[in-house]
C-alpha cells in the first residue's frame, strides 16, 4: 500500500524533471527499516514502541527516508512536495514538539495539548507542522495541520494513508496552508482538507501543460 504510493510519487518526480532538470530538488529514497526483536536489531525494536503504527508501516514497507520537492511556473508559481521526516530524526522532531507546546501553553493554551500529542509527520518551512493526532492513542491516528503562531488547527485526513492519497491528487502542493487555501482545497481557517471542492481541474491543466499532455 505505502510501497504502491512512495512508487506513484516517485515517478511523479520522474516526469517533473524529464521536463525541466531544475523542477525537482535532490531525491531522496532510501530503504526500508527492518524490524524484529534479534539483539542486533534491538535498537530499531526499541525505536518501533515509540511510533504509530501506521507511520512504523510506512518506514518499514516502504522506505526510511522519502522526499522531494519542486516548483513550476506556468501560468502561476506552484510548488510542493511530499519531503517526510526521516526516521534517524523522530527523536528531534519530537523534541520540537514538546517544546511548541510550552511555547503554546503561554500564547494558545487551547492548542497546547494538539502539540503535546502530536507525532512529527512533515515539517514546513515557517515553523508548522503536519503531524499525527496521537491523543486518542489509535494505531491510524488521523493527520493534522498545527500552526506555529495561530490558536486553531486544520483536519487534513482521518489517516495517514487517506492523507497521503488525498495530497497525491492535488500534486503535493504546498504543504504550506495558506497554498492549499489559495487553490481552495482547505475551507478557511481551522477547516480541513477537500480536494473535491477546490480547483482541481485547474491545477491539472497547469501541470499537463508544464508536462505538455494538455
Amino acid at each position: 500500500m505505502f510501497k504502491r504510493w512512495l512508487d506513484e510519487a516517485l515517478e511523479f518526480a520522474i516526469q517533473l524533471r524529464k521536463i525541466d532538470d531544475t523542477a525537482v530538488r535532490q531525491i531522496c529514497v532510501s530503504s526500508p527499516i527492518m524490524i524484529n526483536r534479534g539483539c542486533e536489531e534491538q535498537f530499531q525494536y526499541e525505536f518501533a514502541q515509540h511510533i504509530p503504527q501506521s507511520l512504523l508501516e510506512f518506514y518499514a514497507s516502504a522506505s526510511s527516508c522519502f522526499g522531494f520537492t519542486y516548483e513550476i511556473d506556468v501560468n502561476s508559481r506552484i510548488y510542493g512536495g511530499p519531503d517526510i521526516i526521516d526516521a534517524d530524526r523522530i527523536d528531534d522532531a519530537r523534541v520540537f514538539c514538546k517544546n511548541a507546546a510550552e511555547i503554546h501553553n503561554d500564547v494558545y493554551p487551547e492548542t497546547e495539548n494538539k502539540w503535546e500529542n502530536a507525532f512529527p509527520l512533515i515539517y514546513v518551512c515557517n515553523g508548522d507542522l503536519i503531524a499525527l493526532d496521537c491523543e486518542e492513542g489509535n494505531a491510524d491516528p488521523p493527520v493534522v495541520y498545527l500552526c506555529h503562531d495561530e490558536e486553531y488547527h486544520y483536519s487534513l485526513a482521518d489517516s495517514l494513508m487517506a492523507f497521503l492519497i488525498e495530497w497525491q491528487k492535488i500534486k503535493f502542493i504546498g504543504p504550506e496552508i495558506w497554498e492549499l487555501e489559495k487553490w481552495g482545497f482547505i475551507d478557511g481557517p481551522g477547516g480541513s482538507l477537500d480536494v473535491s471542492r477546490g480547483r482541481l481541474s485547474e491545477l491539472n491543466n497547469e501541470f499537463a501543460q508544464f508536462l505538455g499532455t494538455g
